[in-house]
């Protein structure tokens, strides 16, 4: 019945979470087709390169045009490519003509560099006030003046550590400042297509481990947090992003937070993927030393788009993903499916991170910009795949354990019943048809009560013990029968008291819980006993539950004793019947034992009756 639900359950998780998945990705699938074919309409926005531009290498950006000093600076030179540019300059100006017809009157600063400086006519109209502190990903949209104008742009790598050259054109855009906007987020489309749907299905993970308890499972939530972590990367690597938070201080810090997650999360995704412990170390240690590299930053030398914490990151997510290859090929070779999906997975997007950290930290690409960046999503959609059959797998491996778990328990509750009844049968039988029978020779008037005792006695034996609960009235009257039986053989040195107090009508009761009790109380604590023995028995139904005291004054029970276990097996049928249960057993003040049962009336199976 649990194996059948569990893959019930499955079947629903799959219609339920699968098919918006399936409809979102459609459906932004059509956005950027839509997007892509109203690419022929963009915006009239004019790259610097259409116009004559020159440049020219400096140590720092002047105050004014007129601070250079020709002679040490050397001439302007015609600009073709970023290749002509020295690597090791660090300070470059680019110079060029916007002439007064051009209708677009707004300038677009890109935004890799350390400083950057815009000079109207050879005057400082603008420079990037946060460049001792916070740089990098900085953009600036200048207006223009209506007359034609010469604009230089200078653009200087500071003092911080970084790899990166110090003045990739990227871009230098003319335009109306509302088309200079839509262009920039035009061309952001598939960072945030990207953005959105790794954010989705993240968020989608993340509801799953907080809301569905079978799915509550630390793949799911590494998962979570890994897409979470991939898809603030690429957003906060966008123009978009620094249109809509402007404090740099804030945008970087986001950025460098993602970076400095990203390694340790993908440890353990790989842990949870390949199902092996030593990632998860692998992922704490690099924790640590992205949140030092990252301090650092923060306390001394500022944030930088391609510092430390950022390189590092970069660096060794490749040296991850080549592991990772090379396990999804032992994977293939021991003939797993998994390896061949997450090979295709994981290769682009290998090429994407070692494309995105030559970009951004050495400039390769002539810009900061990144390439290849829909190879994020195969590698997020084959992972949450992974990670979601796998959780399935497991939830189901959990469903069909427990399911084991109740049989066994179960097989063990009915194998004590059959014991329970197999030792009552003969031994109960024999002294009962022996008592009836000297009753007989005696002439007794209880010879015929003792026969009807003992027949009800049995049938309750026969019919009632394959159920899992029966009425409370049966249970007592089975005892109540059973202790006069016993007290018949024992009148003279054994009396039994049973009472009860409260509306039983609606409790139900596993069999043989009470008779059990009464019988060890006389066997394992009367039987020896030279004085007058009592059993005192008292049942009281409350509105929460039922207390069931059994007290003695005999010698008082060991507690590893025969009776101790068996009292267990009855506490284990009334847990598996009812939300709440316990048996205590306590040795009296003055002498004897006492034994009390409690069971809630909470999640009664009333069906058992049927």
């Amino acid at each position: 019945m649990h194996s059948d639900l569990g893959l019930e359950s499955g079947t629903v998780f799959r219609r339920n979470f699968m098919k918006p998945q399936i409809l979102a990705s459609v459906i932004i699938s059509v956005f950027l087709l839509g997007c892509e074919s109203q690419m022929e309409s963009m915006p009239e926005v004019r790259s610097a390169e259409l116009y004559t531009l020159f440049y020219q290498t400096t140590d720092r950006c002047p105050e004014n045009l007129d601070a250079l000093n020709p002679q040490a600076t050397g001439p302007m030179l015609p600009f073709r490519h970023l290749s002509d540019v020295p690597g090791s300059s660090r300070a470059v100006l680019f110079q060029w003509f916007v002439p007064s017809m051009i209708h677009s009157r707004s300038l677009f600063v890109g935004r890799s560099y350390d400083r950057a400086v815009i000079y109207l006519d050879g005057e400082r109209d603008w420079w990037h006030q946060d460049a001792d502190t916070f740089r990098g990903f900085q953009w600036k949209i200048a207006p223009l003046p209506d007359k034609g104008v010469e604009v230089t742009v200078c653009f200087e790598k500071g003092d911080y550590y970084s790899f990166a050259s110090p003045g990739p054109l990227d871009p230098l855009l003319v335009g109306r400042g509302s088309d200079l906007v839509e262009f920039l987020v035009r061309s952001d489309l598939d960072d945030i297509a990207i953005t959105s749907i790794s954010l989705a299905v993240g968020l989608v993970c993340l509801g799953m481990f907080a809301f569905l308890p079978p799915f509550r499972l630390k793949g799911i939530l590494r998962l979570s947090l890994l897409l979470t972590s991939m898809g603030l990367y690429v957003f906060f690597s966008t123009n978009i992003s620094q249109l809509l938070i402007t404090i740099p201080v804030v945008r970087l810090l986001f950025y460098q937070l993602t970076c400095a997650l990203f390694p340790g999360l993908l440890c353990m995704m790989l842990s949870q993927i390949f199902e092996t412990r030593w990632p998860v170390y692998l992922g704490w240690f690099l924790f640590a030393i992205n949140s030092l590299l990252l301090m650092h930053s923060i306390a001394f030398d500022g944030l930088h788009p391609a510092g430390p914490n950022a390189t590092f990151s970069g660096g060794i997510t490749p040296v991850l993903l080549t592991l990772a290859l090379i396990e999804s090929v032992r994977m293939i070779f021991r003939g797993g499916r998994r390896g061949w999906a997450l090979l295709l997975g994981i290769v682009p997007f290998f090429l994407a991170a070692t494309s995105e950290y030559l970009g951004v930290v050495f400039t390769v690409w002539g810009s900061a910009g990144s390439t290849f960046r829909w190879g994020w999503l195969l590698f997020e959609g084959t992972i949450s795949a992974v990670v979601l059959v796998q959780a399935n797998q497991l939830r189901e491996r959990s469903e069909r354990s427990k399911e084991q778990a109740y049989e066994s328990g179960r097989s063990v509750a009915e194998n004590r019943y059959r014991t329970l009844q197999e030792r009552m049968a003969p031994h109960f039988l024999f002294n009962s048809l022996n008592l009836i029978h000297s009753y007989i020779e005696r002439g007794n008037p209880r010879a015929g009560d003792s026969i009807l005792m003992l027949a009800a006695h049995y049938r309750y034996l026969i019919n009632d013990m394959e159920r899992r609960l029966v009425r409370f009235d049966q249970e007592w009257d089975f005892s109540v029968r059973y202790s006069q039986l016993v007290q018949f053989r024992f009148e003279d040195h054994l009396r039994i008291e049973m009472d009860r107090t409260g509306d039983f009508s609606a409790v139900m009761i596993p069999p043989l819980t009470i008779q059990p009790v009464i019988e060890n109380a006389y066997k394992h604590g009367l039987r020896d006993y030279t004085s007058k023995g009592v059993i005192e028995v008292f049942a009281e139904a409350a509105a929460d539950g039922v207390t069931i005291r059994v007290l003695d004054n005999g010698r008082g029970v060991d507690q590893n004793s025969v009776f101790v276990s068996s009292l267990g097996g009855v506490e284990r049928r009334l847990k598996d019947n009812f939300r709440e249960a316990r048996i205590t057993m306590t040795r009296r003040k003055d002498r004897g034992t006492s034994v009390e049962i409690y069971f809630s009336l909470e999640a009664v199976d009333y069906d058992a009756l049927e």
